[in-house]
């Protein structure tokens, strides 16, 4: 028979109007956006000629070259720095952050777009994308279904001990 089967994937090779393989598809163009970063910092410090403070938080928004690739990250950081007199220093660190990312496998949405030919067929007439063409998989679909969505929080508390010798000989000790 010279009709088309699986709904129009392998026309016959002479119909110029099947939709399965009259396509020219820039695979790259598709699956790739621009990486786009917006970082935000809110800081202030202050304090005494004995003690010191910094405090700041920080949100990072990082949008992948590969579509559904992102990370977002919100960071609390507090310095504070105590100097009883000119020779000792006692200093507390503590980071606290959270990570929320959708690490895509950037390594298996380019191999399937570059082994799928570009004149298959991502979708069906209504719409519906064609998720495995001849073992190619679609590849808008393999980025944005294929996610690793990790959630990361991490904390970190430091303390600082130093005594001041001379000029050239300085005692330190830090535990985080």
């Amino acid at each position: 028979s010279n009709l088309p089967t699986r709904f129009g994937l392998y026309p016959v090779r002479n119909d110029s109007t099947a939709y399965g393989r009259n396509n020219d598809w820039d695979y790259q163009d598709l699956i790739t956006q621009t990486g786009v970063r917006s970082q935000y910092d809110l800081n202030f410090s202050g304090g005494t000629k004995n003690l010191t403070y910094y405090t700041g938080i920080q949100y990072l928004d990082n949008q992948g070259i590969i579509l559904s690739s992102e990370e977002k990250r919100t960071t609390l950081r507090t310095n504070v720095d105590y100097r009883p007199n000119d020779k000792i220093l006692i200093a507390s660190r503590l980071t606290f952050g959270f990570t929320s990312s959708n690490q895509v496998d950037d390594g298996r949405v380019l191999s399937q777009s570059s082994q799928r030919p570009a004149s298959q067929a991502l979708y069906l007439p209504d719409g519906t994308p064609i998720f495995d063409n001849g073992g190619r998989k679609h590849p808008i679909e393999e980025a944005r279904l294929r996610g690793n969505i990790r959630d990361r929080y991490n904390a970190v508390l430091g303390q600082i001990f130093e005594y001041e010798f001379s000029k050239s000989l300085l005692f330190h000790a830090d535990v985080a």
